[in-house]
């Protein structure tokens, strides 16, 4: 059960001049610089390691992504999770929004489920991400793992690994 007190947050602003709106664009920024030369989803793409998560997960970004393909988003990119202990083979199946969301309402509607504690949680999350309060400028080092991927038309994929230097920002 979460403690009431866990769930205090600041009060975050929304205006232009405020630090998450300085923070939200220099993200935008960074996604809109990457290199994308000849990358095209579900052809070439491109994968830039970010962080191990608490469970040790290696978290990626990878574009472009399908909503890039139309032309409309051409910065769109997924998060993609690889499990622990792996060498970047056994990754998760991508999410779409809906995914998310049936899985989201799916815990909401399960009749076990506290749905004030979950709601509470919830609320906070994502108020706690739109306005970028746990957002830390990551500098532990420049060096990130990138995988380029290369699909075949039977959907085969190949995979290059290295190092390339990115000044990554706030994650």
């Amino acid at each position: 059960m979460t403690n009431k007190s866990q769930l205090i947050t600041s009060l975050g602003s929304a205006a232009e001049s405020s630090d998450s709106s300085k923070l939200r664009k220099i993200n935008i920024e960074w996604i809109k610089d990457l290199e994308r030369g000849d990358l095209a989803h579900k052809e070439n793409e491109k994968a830039i390691h970010i962080r191990k998560t608490a469970y040790g997960e290696d978290l990626f970004i990878q574009y472009p992504g399908k909503e890039s393909m139309n032309g409309k988003r051409p910065w769109d990119f997924r998060p993609k999770l690889c499990k622990p202990g792996n060498n970047t083979n056994k990754y998760l199946k991508d999410l779409s929004f809906r995914d998310i969301w049936d899985v989201v309402i799916g815990i909401i509607n399960d009749p076990i489920q506290k749905k004030e504690e979950i709601g509470s949680l919830l609320a906070i999350t994502f108020y706690r991400m739109a306005f970028m309060l746990d957002h830390k400028y990551d500098e532990t080092s420049k060096k990130r793992k990138v995988i380029y991927l290369r699909f075949d038309d039977e959907g085969s994929c190949s995979k290059e690994e290295h190092l390339e230097d990115f000044d990554i920002t706030f994650f």
